[in-house]
C-alpha cells in the first residue's frame, strides 16, 4: 500500500482478490485491521451512499446507507469526532433532521481510539458471510464437523379455502455434526422466494437432531389478515439462524401445489414505516418472542434490538397476538420499547391502541416529542407527555409539568385515544371515550415549553408491579374521516373504538387431555416441580413453561412415552406465576405453578 494516507484494504466476498492488505506502520492499529476485517466479511461503511443516503430517523434504514437498521445514519466523521469521541459535526440529513453517528462502530471513519463495536447486525452479516462465501477459513474444510438442516421429502398439505393444514413435514440433519434445537417458520408468499413482503403465518420448535436423524412437524391454520391473492406455503428451516451450519442457503422450501388462494380479506394491519401517513399494528403478522428484530418501526430505549429491552409479542389459545410488556427490575426496566411515529411537525392526527391491565397491576407510557435511541440528554429527547395507571383503577396524565386524573377499567380492554393536531398546536386525551384533558400540544411532561413535533411512543415498565398488554395501535390522519375515508384500506380509530372490551387476553382452554393425566408438585415451590404423566396408550409429549408474558422458559420433547416422571428446576427464574404446557398432538392442557 503506497498511498500515504491510507492504511489498507479489504475486498468484499463480492469481489474475485482474497485479500486483506495492511500497511506495516498501521499494524499495531486494531481498529483498522478489524475495519479492514469488516469490509472482508460483507460490511459497508456507516457512511456508505452507493445506494442512497440513509435518513435520521431510520425509514429507509434497509434499502440505503449500510442496509442495516441497528447502525445510525451517518454523514461521514472525518474530522469531526473530538478526543471525547463525541460527533461534533452540524449536517442535516434530507429531513432536516441533525444526524446523531455513533463514532465507535469500527465501520465509521472515526478516531482509532474511540472505535470498539460492530453492532449485533453486522455481527450478523459477518457471520453469514463467513459461514457461506468465506467458509474455506474453517479448520478441516468447509464441510467437515457442522450440521446441515434442511427440508427433507414427504409432507402431505392440504387447502380448503382459507383452512390450510400441513401434516408429515420432515425437517433432516444431513450433516456431519449434532444439531441443536432450531425455528422452522411458515410463510406465505406470491412467488417462489422468501423475502421481507411474505407474510409470516408461525413457527414450530426443531429439537436437537443427530446427523442423519428427521423430526416430523405439522401445522395448521386459517389464513386472515392478507391481501387477497394466490400464495405459496414456504417453509424456513433454523429460521432464527440459532444452529452454524455447513451450507446456509438449503433452508428453504416450499409446495408448489395446491397453491393458497385468499379471497376478500382485510388490509395487513403492521407497521412497515414509521413515516407513513398511516399506522395500523396489531401484531399478527409477527413470529411469537421478541418484538423489536421484526418491523423496522420498533424498537428499544437504547436502540439495541434482541435484548431484555425488547417487547415480546404473545398469543392466546385463540390465537390473538398482542404486545406483552412487564417490569423485571423494581427501579424499572428492563423492558423499554419505543414505536417511532417519524417526526412529525404538520397535520392533524388520530392515536389510538387498546390496553389490558389485570386489577393490580400498574402501566406507564409517554408520547415524544423527539427521540434519538440511545440517548438520555432531554435536549435530544424530549417527553410531550406522561400518563400513569396506577393499579387500581385510577390513572394519572401529566402535561405542563401538573396531574390530570381519570378512571380506567380492570380485566377488560380499554381504548385510549388521543387527537393531535400539530397545524393547531392542540391535544385532547380520552379513556373510553371519556375526556381526560385538552392542552397545546407543544407542553413537555414537566413544561409548558416544548418542540411541537410527534416522534415516538415509548411502552416502560417503572417497576417490578407494572405488566400491561397492547393492541390495535393506530395513527391516522384525521382527514381520512372526510371525503378520503373510503381510500383509507386499514383498520380505522372508529372501528378500533367500537371494539368489544370484554375480550379475555389470556384464556387458558382444555382441550382432550385429562386433568387427571398430568400433575404437578409442589405447588406452590421454592425451586424445583416435578412432572407426573400417566398415559392409557403411548404418546408423544412436549412441555413448554412460559412465564406471563409469553418468554419459553424451558421446552422439552419426550416423544413417544406412556408413563413419566421429570424434574424441572425454575430456582434462577424470578418469583411469580408460570405456565406449564403440556401439548400431545392437537391436545393440550395448560397448568398454573407458582414460584415463591
Amino acid at each position: 500500500v503506497n498511498e500515504e494516507n491510507l492504511c489498507g484494504f479489504g475486498n468484499f466476498p463480492w469481489l474475485d482478490y482474497d485479500m486483506i492488505v495492511m500497511k506495516n506502520s498501521c499494524m499495531d492499529d486494531v481498529a483498522v485491521l478489524a475495519h479492514e476485517f469488516g469490509h472482508y466479511f460483507g460490511l459497508l461503511h456507516t457512511h456508505e451512499t452507493a445506494g442512497g443516503t440513509e435518513l435520521v430517523n431510520g425509514s429507509n434504514c434497509a434499502d440505503a446507507g449500510d442496509f442495516l437498521c441497528d447502525t445510525a445514519a451517518d454523514p461521514g466523521l472525518s474530522g469531526k469526532v473530538n478526543r471525547s469521541c463525541r460527533y461534533v459535526g452540524n449536517e442535516r440529513d434530507a429531513n432536516g433532521d441533525l444526524y446523531r453517528p455513533d463514532p465507535r462502530n469500527l465501520m465509521a471513519y472515526s478516531l482509532a481510539d474511540c472505535q470498539d463495536f460492530f453492532s449485533p447486525q453486522q455481527i450478523n452479516r459477518i457471520n453469514y458471510f463467513y459461514t457461506n462465501d468465506r467458509n474455506y477459513l474453517r479448520c478441516g474444510g468447509a464441510d467437515k464437523g457442522l450440521p446441515n438442516l434442511a427440508c427433507h421429502e414427504g409432507g402431505s398439505l392440504t387447502v380448503e379455502g382459507a383452512e390450510v393444514s400441513l401434516s408429515n413435514f420432515k425437517v433432516i440433519n444431513n450433516g456431519n455434526a449434532p444439531a441443536g434445537s432450531s425455528r422452522l417458520t411458515y410463510y406465505l408468499s406470491e412467488d417462489e422466494s422468501i423475502d421481507e413482503s411474505d407474510f409470516v403465518l408461525g413457527d414450530d420448535f426443531v429439537r436437537a437432531l443427530d446427523p442423519g436423524q428427521t423430526s416430523t412437524e405439522s401445522f395448521s391454520q386459517t389464513i386472515s389478515g392478507v391481501p387477497a391473492g394466490s400464495y405459496y406455503l414456504m417453509m424456513f428451516v433454523d429460521s432464527e439462524n440459532e444452529v452454524m451450519e455447513s451450507n446456509e442457503r438449503d433452508n428453504g422450501c416450499y409446495f408448489t401445489s395446491p397453491q393458497i388462494v385468499i379471497e376478500n380479506t382485510v388490509a395487513e394491519c403492521k407497521c412497515t414505516s414509521a413515516t407513513a401517513s398511516n399506522i395500523c399494528e396489531d401484531f399478527e403478522s409477527y413470529i411469537p418472542g421478541r418484538l423489536g428484530r421484526q418491523s423496522s418501526c420498533w424498537t428499544t430505549w437504547s436502540g439495541r434490538e434482541g435484548g431484555n429491552e425488547d417487547g415480546y409479542v404473545g398469543q392466546t389459545n385463540d390465537g390473538y397476538q398482542y404486545l406483552a410488556v412487564q417490569g423485571s427490575n423494581p427501579n424499572g426496566g428492563e423492558q423499554d420499547v419505543v414505536l417511532k411515529l417519524g417526526s412529525r411537525v404538520r397535520g392533524n392526527y388520530n392515536l389510538a391502541f387498546t390496553l389490558f391491565l389485570f386489577n393490580g397491576d400498574k402501566a406507564y407510557y409517554n408520547i415524544l416529542h423527539s427521540f434519538i435511541p440511545g440517548r438520555n440528554d432531554p435536549n435530544e429527547n424530549e417527553w410531550a407527555q406522561e400518563v400513569f395507571f396506577d393499579g387500581n383503577g385510577q390513572g394519572n396524565l401529566k402535561v405542563g409539568n401538573r396531574y390530570y386524573r381519570f378512571n380506567y377499567p380492570t380485566d377488560k380492554w380499554m381504548v385510549v385515544y388521543q387527537s393531535i393536531d400539530l397545524d393547531n398546536n392542540s391535544s385532547t386525551l380520552w379513556i373510553n371515550n371519556d375526556p381526560v384533558h385538552t392542552w397545546k400540544f407543544s407542553y413537555q411532561a414537566n413544561s409548558t415549553y416544548g418542540t411541537k413535533k410527534l416522534s415516538a411512543i415509548n411502552f416502560y415498565p417503572l417497576d417490578d408491579d407494572h405488566r400491561f398488554f397492547i393492541d390495535k395501535i393506530i395513527l391516522e390522519e384525521a382527514s381520512a374521516y372526510g371525503s378520503n375515508r373510503a381510500a383509507y384500506n386499514t383498520v380505522s380509530v372508529q372501528q378500533l373504538i367500537e371494539l368489544p372490551t370484554e375480550l379475555p387476553m389470556m384464556e387458558i382452554e382444555q382441550q382432550g387431555l385429562s386433568e387427571q393425566e398430568v400433575q404437578i408438585f409442589p405447588n406452590p415451590t421454592k425451586d424445583f416441580f416435578t412432572v407426573r404423566a400417566n398415559f392409557e396408550r403411548e404418546a408423544e409429549l412436549t412441555i413448554t413453561i412460559q412465564n406471563t408474558i409469553g418468554q419459553i422458559v424451558e421446552h422439552r420433547s419426550f416423544g413417544q412415552i406412556q408413563n413419566l416422571n421429570a424434574n424441572f428446576d425454575i430456582s434462577s427464574r424470578p418469583a411469580g406465576v408460570y405456565l406449564v404446557t403440556f401439548k400431545s398432538g392437537e391436545e393440550l392442557v395448560v397448568k398454573r405453578v407458582v414460584l415463591e
